[in-house]
């Protein structure tokens, strides 16, 4: 199923209240950002839809640096989801389950 966004149904998409996990976003942060490969300044950047004033599920967060996240001009918040994973040619939904699995792995692994 696509959403809204354009980005299939994977974990963490779900009506009503979305997922929390500051575990998972700290886990995120540590991998560089997915379009420039820096390690600086990295965030753990939402990428599904939002309701009105809440975030989407943090299982649907993609490391981004700052720049790519919020501040620049081809920025996922300047540029909105989908203008965002084309301009950079990026496959969000991929990159989604890429990091919930390696989440998983870590998590099995402890």
């Amino acid at each position: 199923m696509i959403t809204a966004y354009g980005v299939r149904s994977v974990p963490g998409y779900q009506r009503g209240k979305p997922v929390r996990n500051e575990k998972y976003k700290a886990f995120v942060r540590r991998f560089a950002c997915c379009v420039c490969e820096s390690t600086r300044r990295v965030e753990a950047a939402h990428t599904g839809s939002h309701g009105m004033g809440t975030k989407s599920s943090d299982l649907q967060v993609i490391p981004l640096c700052l720049v790519h996240h919020q501040t620049g001009a081809e920025s996922l918040h300047a540029l909105g989801p989908l203008e965002f994973a084309a301009v950079h040619g990026l496959d969000i939904t991929k990159l989604i389950l890429k990091f919930n699995g390696l989440f998983e792995s870590t998590l099995k692994g402890a």
